[in-house]
């Protein structure tokens, strides 16, 4: 009996840490997400850029970074 309550007890704990570390990633994405959002529009709005601009700005960049890291 007392085991069965030291196992449940335990995974309950174990279940409670794997929710928070879900929920803690999810947050972190769901914020990376709008900071993307919210620059995309500024950059848009401000500098009248459009998508074809800012996909081949991106590409070269990551193109650079890929070159750097090889």
């Amino acid at each position: 009996m007392l085991l069965n309550l030291i196992i449940f007890i335990t995974s309950i704990i174990i279940i409670s840490i794997i929710f928070r570390w879900i929920f803690t990633v999810i947050k972190s994405t769901f914020l990376t997400l709008v900071s993307i959002i919210i620059v995309l529009t500024l950059l848009k709005l401000t500098f009248d850029v459009d998508d074809q601009e800012l996909s081949i700005k991106i590409q070269s960049l990551l193109k650079i970074l890929q070159d750097f890291y090889k």
